[in-house]
């Protein structure tokens, strides 16, 4: 546990001179993740999406933390990009939103 808090203090000085740095808060994420702080990686993840909304993992790890809490409609309404609609529903991402939503059912 004791790396694991090291490397997420490493990400948060990353993140304090480049607090968008998207690929430094999705290993901070995961390492929330991994560590417990399921709070603390959803709001990265939220970050992360809100940053670059075509991040397919962010979405489909924000979504299985709701299914490893045993909330299967949490894990559908965080799968499936509430908020987003206006970027995945265009007709030049249908087939990716198509693919996502797809990626995120196969667990729930």
């Amino acid at each position: 546990m004791g790396r694991t808090l090291n490397a997420i203090e490493d990400f948060n000085k990353v993140l304090q001179i480049n607090p968008n740095n998207i690929q430094a808060l999705f290993n901070r994420a995961k390492l929330k993740q991994n560590a417990k702080d399921l709070k603390g990686a959803i709001q990265d993840y939220d970050k992360i999406i809100e940053l670059y909304p075509y991040f397919m993992e962010a979405y489909f790890n924000r979504a299985q933390i709701k299914y490893d809490l045993n909330d299967k409609e949490g894990a559908k309404r965080y799968g499936n990009r509430e908020g987003h609609g206006e970027v995945f529903h265009s007709k030049n991402n249908s087939q990716l939103s198509r693919d996502s939503t797809l990626m995120v059912n196969l667990f729930i």
